[in-house]
This record gives structure tokens, C-alpha cells and sequence, in this order.
């Protein structure tokens, strides 16, 4: 039974293995959601590997409910995620569980759009609808601008 669940759970789940700071593992949704291979994350640092999904580090705790990110793909598509965190108490390890949100209006948290606007090597915009008025922009999407 317990060989059955960890089967289902490798091969069905969206997750990152982290042990003594070292990712270890990644599940194949997760591979697959993102267009990475399991080479390009196994042996990453967990800051490094956070930096480069998400382009800051991450903010959980254990414990905590889940936390809306948005992750970026290998060819720089974004995704957002609710992600989970677990740890084990004996040993240095962590697990985090990802679900893709797929319906973006299930997503309530605004701390993402700020995330992405703060910490994005991209540029980012936030214009109110219908009018299309500027209501807040990165430095990145400023600088792409003419000068007035």
C-alpha cells in the first residue's frame, strides 16, 4: 500500500523535494507544468532554485495556509501556483506541494501581483479596465519607455 501512495504521489503530484537545502527531487506535474527536466532542478540550492522559478525567494513557513506565487516556465511562461509547505521535524528536510491555479479568479491573493511587480526581471504593468489608465508600474517596464 505504502509503495502504491508513493507511485500516485511522485507521478501525480506537483512538488519539490528539499533536503539539507539541496533540492532532491521534483515531481513529474511539476516538470511538466514548468518545461524543465529533472536534471535542470536535482542539485539546486532551495534560494537558488526559488530565484530562478519565481525570480525572489520564497516567503512561506511551515504551517502556514497555502501562498498564491507565480512561477515562470523554461521558455519564460507564467504560471501562478498555490504552494504548501511541509517539514519534517527530525530531519532537515522540506516539501513543498504546488497546485496550479487554473482559473485565476480563484486566486485572491493580491500579494502575488505585487510579488510580480516587485521582484520581475520583466516588465510589469497594472492599468485599470475599461479607461486603461497607469495605476502602477515596475522600473523594469518604466525604462522601456520613451523619456516625455
Amino acid at each position: 500500500m505504502i509503495e502504491r501512495f508513493r507511485e500516485f504521489f511522485t507521478e501525480q503530484m506537483a512538488y519539490l523535494m528539499i533536503e539539507e537545502g539541496i533540492v532532491t527531487d521534483a515531481g513529474a506535474l511539476l516538470l511538466k507544468y514548468l518545461n524543465y527536466g529533472r536534471d535542470d532542478l536535482v542539485g539546486l540550492h532551495e534560494n537558488e532554485i526559488f530565484y530562478m522559478l519565481s525570480g525572489a525567494s520564497y516567503e512561506l513557513k511551515p504551517g502556514e495556509n497555502m501562498k498564491s506565487y507565480l512561477l515562470f516556465t523554461k521558455d519564460k511562461a507564467a504560471i501562478f501556483f498555490n504552494i504548501q509547505l511541509y517539514t519534517s521535524n527530525t530531519k532537515n528536510q522540506k516539501l513543498f506541494i504546488m497546485q496550479k491555479v487554473e482559473n485565476l479568479n480563484t486566486c485572491h491573493d493580491l500579494g502575488t501581483i505585487h510579488q510580480l511587480k516587485s521582484n520581475s526581471p520583466f516588465g510589469m504593468a497594472v492599468f485599470s479596465v475599461p479607461d486603461i489608465i497607469l495605476l502602477n508600474a515596475n522600473q523594469s517596464w518604466l525604462n522601456r519607455l520613451d523619456p516625455p
